[in-house]
């Protein structure tokens, strides 16, 4: 039940995404398995007291941080995982405490098993309504269209969009271009005085302390707000 308080903190944090959340799931089916068909008494109940009042302060610590400043402090750059609207918050709040109130009766009655799908169906309306709200935020915030605009304008299709010092997956989806991610300054300065690509994709901070060789040579093809970072695409254009 531990991890059960656990995935309803990643369901509304920053990190809630499928790639980290998909990969627990079989061994979390174990996990509920086990405690289905083990037998509750005795060391084993008292443990799964336990787990469910943690289960619980899991909750309740979900529902300060989301209807606190503090979820955006924790989100960072990532504004879009936080839930903002009234009802949104009020809706996960109540979910969360009902789940909270769910697992300290059943521990209490010594009934355990109660309590967990009391926490299972909390779990799986907090996942439906950040489902549903996310991707509206997300948009707004890293809304990726006009920079991949750009690079279809700028970039021939088969030319070459280096990245530095990562590039968003999201990319892949909208750009049809070759997209080479470089981590480290000193090799995006080794491409480009060497075998040039079209255009570059990097944040505006890190293009003034590039110093890449022939800088003036470089133009700003087009800039972009993603989260608290604006995002340029940087190219030669022919004269």
């Amino acid at each position: 039940m531990g991890a059960g308080g656990l995935w309803v903190l990643a369901a509304v944090s920053g990190n809630a995404r499928a790639r980290y959340l998909l990969p627990v799931v079989p061994g979390l089916a174990l996990l509920t398995a086990e405690f289905l068909t083990a037998p509750v008494v005795g060391r084993s109940l008292r443990a799964l007291r336990l787990a469910a009042s943690s289960a619980a302060g899991f909750a309740i610590v979900t529902v300060a941080v989301i209807t606190t400043p503090m979820a955006r402090k924790l989100a960072g750059s990532e504004p879009p995982y936080v839930p903002t609207a009234l009802w949104e918050q009020a809706a996960i709040s109540v979910l969360a405490l009902a789940a909270a109130a769910a697992l300290i009766v059943a521990a209490r009655r010594g009934v355990p098993g109660e309590g967990a799908v009391g926490l299972a169906l909390g779990m799986a309306g907090v996942l439906v309504i950040v489902g549903i709200t996310y991707p509206a935020r997300y948009t707004r915030s890293f809304d990726l269209r006009p920079t991949a605009a750009a690079i279809a304008a700028y970039v021939p299709p088969s030319g070459t969009v280096l990245g530095h010092p990562d590039v968003r997956l999201a990319y892949n989806f909208y750009v049809r271009r070759h997209i080479v991610e470089m981590r480290d300054g000193a090799d995006v300065r080794t491409r480009a005085a060497t075998a040039p690509p079209e255009a570059i994709l990097v944040s505006a901070d890190r293009w003034r302390v590039l110093a890449l060789p022939e800088a003036a040579a470089w133009r700003v093809l087009a800039s972009n707000r993603l989260g608290n970072r604006t995002i340029i695409l940087v190219g030669r254009p022919a004269p």
